[in-house]
């Protein structure tokens, strides 16, 4: 007769949930939100010659605030990165300058020499890399990186325009704008509606914002809203389900004064999920208490007796047996989701999520994370804002703890069975 199988311990198992928990770990720390571009004002080239083929064509910078709180105080900014943006394509960045090293740059306003050891090669070359050859005329789009030691730059920066006509290059007082799209709800369902607010930098930029959504390869406006203290909002009402594309909606900001302000646009995908099914059921009726009849009695009904009465138990030496105490069982809790189910973009409960540039205004992409002596680069680069892993907080650091607990305990079945093992042998 076959003896059945001894049963075998879940290390497959154990093994497998132990990678899945791994697994989720890493993407919850790569999973971080976008962060939202901040422009902190302009800034002032000095000792600028003019002249785009010189070198250096400037000798340095000055601003009127101060570069942010650094995330690790022990990597302050101590210099900055002078990058320019391509009027084609604000994901095309090219490094033209860096400061000298110093004080940190987070106590107020600096002033900052340019370093010239380090060879950017001149303006004009610098320019024609970024516009791919050919003539570089046009208007430029200047930002001001503040920076560590160690190469690592802030996602916002300071901005400053300058034209190039030939071989000369002006400052100019045109401002660059961006232009950032949010909704309120994030997460929408059909039937209801979505407020839609823009965001535009400088806040004292003046003009309209028009909204535009995307539908059937046509775009049909929503509203055209004036801009007040840098923001414009609009309802978008009557939604319905949108898909796995979601709906695009195009936000684009048109300056009063184009001499004073640049456009700029900001393109924005909204999600709308299924209503989820209406609670059914009565509802419960409460009842009031009963008012309770008659008068309570405050007097004994009968006298004390005068002599007291032997107790009838007498003590035992053994102690009698505690009954073991009968918990009573709590309301078990019920899970509460963390977080929408969609924030990968798909119609299972999804999330808006912006996924645009704001034309020539929110470039990413820079050589400077790479050194000091950088060339073109789009879209990896540190310009863009890239989150950090402490953003995923104590839900990485479970998954984490999870996953490792599972390994250990994987670990201690294997050893228990090879002890088994050795103990039935001869």
């Amino acid at each position: 007769m076959n003896r059945p199988a001894p049963l075998r311990p879940p290390v497959a198992l154990l093994t497998a949930l132990a990678l899945f928990c791994g697994a989720l770990a890493a993407v919850l720390a790569l999973a971080v939100p976008a962060k939202a571009v901040t422009v902190h004002g302009t800034f002032t080239l000095k000792g600028g010659s003019g002249s785009a083929t010189t070198k250096p064509f400037a000798t340095g910078v000055t601003t009127p605030a101060a570069c942010p709180a650094p995330a690790d105080p022990a990597k302050p900014y101590v210099k900055a990165l002078l990058a320019a943006v391509s009027p084609d394509n604000a994901e095309q960045i090219v490094n033209l300058a860096v400061t000298t090293a110093g004080d940190p740059l987070s106590g107020g306003p600096f002033t900052r020499s340019f370093d010239t050891a380090a060879d950017y090669g001149t303006l004009q070359d610098r320019l024609a890399e970024l516009r791919g050859g050919g003539p570089v005329d046009g208007r430029y789009e200047l930002r001001l990186y503040c920076r560590t030691a160690h190469g690592a730059e802030t996602a916002d920066y300071f901005s400053a325009m300058i034209e190039v006509t030939g071989t000369s290059w002006a400052p100019i007082a045109q401002m660059t704008t961006v232009t950032e799209v949010v909704s309120e709800p994030a997460a929408p369902t059909a039937g209801g509606q979505a407020k839609l607010t823009a965001t535009v930098q400088p806040r004292d930029a003046a003009g309209t914002v028009t909204f535009q959504k995307f539908v059937n390869e046509e775009l049909i406006d929503i509203a055209t809203v004036p801009v007040a203290a840098g923001k414009a909002e609009t309802t978008l009402t009557g939604l319905t389900v949108t898909g796995d594309e979601g709906l695009p909606i195009l936000a684009t900001f048109t300056p009063t004064a184009p001499e004073a302000h640049t456009g700029s646009f900001f393109v924005f995908t909204l999600y709308v999920t299924e209503a989820g099914p209406e609670p059914t059921g009565t509802t419960p009726t409460g009842t009031t208490a009963p008012t309770p009849t008659g008068t309570a009695t405050t007097a004994p009904t009968g006298g004390p007796t005068d002599t007291p009465t032997d107790p009838t138990d007498e003590p035992t030496d053994e102690p009698t047996d505690t009954p073991e105490p009968t918990g009573t069982d709590g309301p078990t809790p019920t899970p509460t989701a963390t977080g929408d189910s969609a924030t990968s973009g798909d119609t299972t409960g999804g999330s808006a999520s912006g996924s645009g540039s704001s034309g020539s205004d929110t470039g990413s992409g820079s050589s400077g994370s790479s050194g000091d002596g950088g060339s073109t680069s789009g879209g990896s680069g540190t310009h863009g804002g890239s989150g950090s892993l402490a953003a995923t907080g104590a839900t990485v650091t479970s998954a984490a703890l999870g996953s490792l607990a599972l390994v250990l305990l994987g670990a201690a079945a294997v050893v228990q069975t090879r002890r088994r093992k050795g103990g039935a042998r001869p």
